[in-house]
């Protein structure tokens, strides 16, 4: 629009598909100012459609921008997870800050170098995500005065958080191919995490829980090939009262099947 009407890309954007119909997307020309009206990027996602944009008039001489944000579609609860963030500075050489945020909460901060003149740089931040479920992120830079827009200083992306791996206890009475099949079948399987513990030289490597309490942080228990009297007394008052409290126990006999037998 002129100077005398004013600029109002937020309310041209819907204006423009009014009578259109099986539109596929819109192109704005435009030098990016908006004077009045609606906030044009929020009109621009509300149409659901593809918006594209042509720059014309003078190269702003002050802008920092989020051009890009790479990030995996799915992240799980608690696991270090890369975010990669390209940015571009016009003008002088400048540090900025970087923010990687979920909703009002900073997850990751820091500072970095940009060359300025338009050159990108390319920054990887890592956060651990807390929460499971379908989450919306930005990335943000603050932004100056004098700069020419502060509308591309933001930039928001979505990840399906998976919840945490759930851990299961693997019990073994020796190095064999059962316990082999069930580390390799527990492997294959992104949502559990297993803690392996070997009976060898007359006891289990890393000793074994003794206590409920100790035995509640996994949802699963498998006894491979685990003999008789292998097991201490109070173990097995562990994994009774586990059983009891609704915890999951697999047992697998081993090759003289007097284990299961026995914990039957």
């Amino acid at each position: 629009g002129g100077a005398r009407e004013g600029t109002a890309i937020g309310d041209a954007l819907p204006a423009a598909l009014a009578g259109v119909e099986n539109a596929r997307g819109v192109v704005v020309i435009s030098d990016g100012t908006e004077t009045q009206g609606a906030d044009p990027v929020r009109a621009a996602r509300e149409l659901g459609l593809p918006v594209a944009t042509v720059a014309i008039g003078q190269t702003p001489a002050h802008d920092v921008a989020v051009l890009d944000v790479l990030a995996n579609p799915t992240a799980r609860v608690g696991e270090a997870t890369p975010v990669e963030v390209r940015l571009r500075a016009l003008g002088e050489a400048r540090r900025m800050r970087v923010d990687l945020m979920d909703g009002a909460k900073v997850l990751v901060s820091e500072e970095i170098a940009l060359p300025g003149g338009g050159a990108e740089v390319t920054r990887r931040l890592t956060y651990r995500p807390v929460r499971p479920g379908l989450s919306v992120f930005e990335v943000r830079t603050p932004s100056a005065p004098d700069e020419w827009s502060a509308n591309d200083n933001r930039r928001a992306f979505a990840q399906e958080v998976l919840p945490d791996r759930q851990k299961v206890l693997v019990l073994a009475g020796s190095y064999h191919w059962d316990w082999t099949w069930i580390a390799r079948a527990i492997a294959a399987d992104s949502a559990y995490a297993a803690d392996h513990r070997v009976f060898a030289r007359g006891s289990f490597a890393r000793g074994v829980p003794t206590s409920a309490a100790a035995l509640r942080p996994f949802a699963l228990c498998v006894l491979v090939g685990v003999e008789e009297g292998q097991l201490p007394a109070p173990a097995l008052a562990a994994l009774a009262d586990y059983a009891t409290a609704g915890g999951s126990i697999v047992l697998v006999g081993g090759a003289a099947r007097t284990g299961a037998l026995a914990l039957a």
